[in-house]
């Protein structure tokens, strides 16, 4: 399984290097998108800052404003950017898929009339387009989901421990958590999402062979037969889902808990912080945009 893995990560890298030049620039964009909707934060704590001063002469109108147009332009920016790499990965995405597909479809046919006797179509169909949509699935992982989080924890836990060092620690301690949590997850599940894999190449094989043999299913009266195969595999296949989807649930459910803690003990300690002047109102703004991040 291991060497399966390392031979499959191989070709896609190899893919992204055929398209280093979009995907490069798709992964800078998505950096700078993430870092410049990270920044906006800053400046909406600084709003509510003023805003909570009694005074409201036109000076502190016009910082208001001045603040709010800067909000404005690292929206602009973020939206920019993120265009940028939503543009790019479109096109080595779909190119990489077709890439892989054609690979497949040639290699395929370089095999001998006994491997395709002894194979099931509909079973090696599905292996060729997961392979193949593989690619798009985890550059997309890679572009939407790992990325960000690393841009994102950076700088939330460079802006918690220059404002307040114990709530870096506790975010620092769920992160730690999370981490060790989703390792454990991924490992156990892993085993599920293969078993899910090989239940879904059996019933599309199933199904793909007696469109094939249709004729044969019917002179020699085995469509009760079949039916009822099928029925079997599509049942191994929804337990299996369902039971996946569960283990997802349940994960989510311990990350969620995770979270409400750390956003509770933020604001506990924060109003003791408040109270000896430490924090100001803003500060409050700040942590809780940061912490729907999580």
């Amino acid at each position: 399984m291991h060497s399966y893995t390392k031979i499959t990560l191989t070709t896609y890298i190899k893919q992204l290097r055929k398209y280093w030049k979009t995907s490069s620039l798709a992964g800078i964009s998505v950096v700078a998108g993430s870092a410049a909707d990270l920044v906006a934060p800053l400046y909406y704590k600084k709003f509510f800052d003023i805003i909570t001063i009694a005074d409201t002469g036109n000076d502190k109108a016009d910082a208001l404003i001045a603040i709010i147009t800067t909000i404005l332009i690292l929206h602009g920016i973020s939206w920019v950017f993120w265009r940028i790499a939503v543009f790019c990965a479109s096109y080595f995405e779909t190119n990489g898929t077709r890439d892989l597909a054609s690979s497949c479809f040639s290699y395929i046919h370089k095999h001998s009339a006994s491997f395709f006797n002894n194979t099931f179509i509909g079973s090696l169909v599905k292996k060729v387009n997961r392979f193949a949509g593989g690619f798009m699935e985890l550059s997309g992982m890679f572009l939407w989901d790992f990325l960000p989080l690393i841009v994102e924890f950076s700088f939330v836990f460079f802006v918690l421990f220059s404002r307040q060092a114990l709530f870096g620690y506790i975010v620092l301690v769920w992160f730690v958590c999370f981490i060790v949590i989703n390792s454990i997850f991924v490992r156990f599940k892993n085993k599920y999402d293969i078993k899910q894999a090989e239940l879904d190449s059996k019933g599309t094989a199933i199904l793909a062979d007696t469109i094939t043999n249709h004729e044969n299913v019917k002179l020699f009266n085995g469509f009760n037969r079949e039916v009822a195969y099928h029925h079997q595999a599509a049942t191994a296949l929804s337990d299996m889902r369902r039971f996946r989807w569960n283990l997802d649930q349940y994960f989510e459910s311990v990350q969620h808990i995770l979270v409400i803690l750390v956003e509770f003990l933020v604001f506990y300690y924060g109003i003791r912080f408040w109270q000896q002047g430490l924090m100001t109102a803003g500060d409050f703004v700040l942590f809780q945009s940061y912490l729907l991040l999580l």
